[in-house]
């Protein structure tokens, strides 16, 4: 049952579809979503934390946004590739320190290949990207 609800979710079905299909409790299909998306885009460290993997294919263009996590009061970012979707951050904040982490994150290297960033009204990132890599 468990290979049969990951191949749902692998192909793109929503978790409620997946309870559908297979009769299971939605608290039993949440947990095997999350166990198949860390396993797609986490990396567990000696520690036993988890991390984002770092892209396998070179980005050239990413989005950034903020968004809201808890009635207005605690956010956090997200950065994303543009051209195949994968989440290169997520991290709790929308300051410049985001931009900052993200970029230590990759390495300057990495960054030299991206040709634009597309963000929102938020002067913070587009400060922190000129700052960092002005070249973008």
């Amino acid at each position: 049952m468990l290979n049969f609800a990951h191949g749902w979710l692998e192909m793109g079905l929503t978790n409620s579809e997946v309870c559908y299909l297979t009769g299971l409790n939605k608290n039993a299909v949440k947990d095997i979503d999350m166990e198949r998306l860390q396993t797609l885009y986490t990396v567990v460290d000696a520690e036993g934390k988890y991390s984002l993997a770092k892209p396998e294919k070179q980005a050239r263009f990413f989005g950034i946004d903020e968004f809201n996590l808890h009635d207005g009061y605690k956010y956090a970012t997200i950065i994303v590739d543009m051209e195949t979707g994968h989440a290169l951050l997520l991290e709790k904040g929308k300051k410049k320190a985001v931009v900052y982490d993200f970029i230590d994150y990759v390495g300057l290297d990495w960054m030299d290949v991206v040709e634009a960033v597309a963000c929102d009204m938020n002067s913070d990132f587009q400060d922190a990207f000129e700052k960092k890599c002005p070249h973008i």
